[in-house]
């Protein structure tokens, strides 16, 4: 993951269908890696999601907010830099697997 700066982003975005879709679709445009994906709220109007993802490089990283916030009814609550070595953000099971 050279070059790759992980990020947690925490978005409020209308809860209807295709609008999940076309943030991942941004996403994915701007090359930025979706590592995890929670839905930590929903209300039947909006969904509060968090995604744990890696953005190639500080220029992608500078503007992602504002190009995610174009996205209708799409609202950036908050990001913050993830350590690779922080657990929290992607429990899988190998990493809690005791060793052999």
């Amino acid at each position: 993951m050279f070059g790759m700066l992980l990020q947690r982003v925490l978005l409020r975005l209308p809860d209807r269908p295709g609008s999940l879709g076309r943030v991942t679709m941004l996403m994915g445009r701007l090359g930025v890696d979706i590592h995890q994906v929670r839905v930590l709220a929903r209300d039947g109007a909006h969904a509060t999601d968090e995604f744990v993802v890696a953005v190639p490089g500080p220029v992608v990283g500078g503007c992602l907010v504002e190009l995610l916030e174009e996205v209708e009814d799409v609202r950036v609550l908050g990001t913050w830099p993830v350590e690779e070595s922080d657990d929290e953000w992607w429990p899988t099971p190998e990493k809690k697997a005791a060793p052999a």
